[in-house]
């Protein structure tokens, strides 16, 4: 009976870590999103429920009920993602998994700032979330700091700018409480900086598609800290030293060809393009363009990932 008991137990843990090993791999190569793993993370009490009824139930004669709810709940999760369902609309989720309560919501809020770029020489911007998008472009307005478009379901970021010499510091920050109204929350920033002034941006965000276009800006620093993400940078023609830190993601790299490149790769799993897209293998994880030496303008990166699929674009 012991034996019977724990060969139960080895065939749920084992179709538990295949979907799991399914689910990274969809991701990795691209063919999952960071809305489902959202989706995924508010469904955590479920995990508790099917665990329990494998207390309750390994022995009985009924013990395959665990295997097939998580199958049953893994199939859910991919199908939504590959038909693009809104699972808002879906009635017995929204019976069933979301509460009446109501939270702060905004159709967008435009904020911005009238301090003249003259007054400081360099920018350094720090934005904290826990999920949503964010898209990051210059500002064509040559007389502000900044300007943002928001639009949440959460509670509203808290937007402080100071002043500390001649150094402007722009924080732009939101709890992580999320609207239980809601599986999915809408949670979309839009922030345009500065073009003629030396930045700095630091992102850290649990999950989200960041989409930012650095081509017409003068950033130095640009590092990213984000747990499941779908991310695009557009790099500029400029010394810039960036950092990734990325969990499950999808990341696309546009990199002007005359610019030098060394991107210092740390991933336990993934693919990447780079021997496809011309840069040499220095080995240890460094791999470089031929131009990096010669160039006027260098980017440095360096990325650190658990699972990630990197596409690197010339442009």
């Amino acid at each position: 009976m012991a034996k019977k008991q724990t060969d139960r137990s080895n065939v749920i843990t084992g179709i538990f870590l295949i979907c799991i090993g399914i689910l990274f791999f969809l991701n990795t190569f691209g063919f999952l999103n960071w809305r489902t793993w959202q989706m995924i993370f508010r469904f955590w009490p479920v995990i508790l429920i099917i665990w329990g009824l494998n207390i309750l139930l390994k022995k009985t004669g009924i013990w395959w009920l665990v295997p097939l709810l998580i199958v049953s709940l893994f199939s859910f999760f991919v199908v939504v993602s590959f038909q693009n369902i809104d699972i808002d609309q879906i009635n017995f989720l929204n019976r069933f998994f979301i509460t009446s309560e109501k939270s702060e919501e905004s159709p967008g809020d435009i904020i911005h700032n009238e301090n003249a770029v003259k007054d400081v020489e360099k920018l350094i911007v720090e934005i904290n979330y826990g999920a949503g998008k964010l898209f990051l472009s210059n500002l064509d307005d040559s007389t502000k700091l900044y300007e943002t478009e928001l639009e949440y379901d959460n509670y509203k970021p808290e937007i402080i700018y100071e002043k500390e010499d001649n150094t402007g510091k722009l924080n732009m920050n939101q709890k992580t409480d999320v609207n239980r109204k809601k599986l999915v929350n809408t949670n979309d920033w839009n922030l345009y900086l500065a073009e003629k002034l030396p930045l700095e941006v630091d992102i850290d965000t649990g999950a989200g598609k960041i989409d930012v276009d650095l081509s017409k800006l003068q950033v130095e620093r640009f590092d990213v800290n984000s747990g499941v993400s779908d991310l695009a940078i557009n790099f500029a023609n400029y010394n810039t030293q960036s950092r990734i830190n990325a969990g499950a993601s999808n990341i696309k790299l546009y990199v002007p060809s005359e610019s030098g490149l060394q991107i210092k790769l740390s991933s336990l799993l993934g693919n990447n393009n780079f021997n496809e897209a011309g840069l040499v293998n220095q080995g240890g994880g460094l791999f470089q363009s031929d131009n990096y030496k010669e160039a006027n303008n260098r980017i440095n990166l360096r990325i650190s990932s658990s699972a990630s699929n990197i596409k690197l674009v010339y442009r």
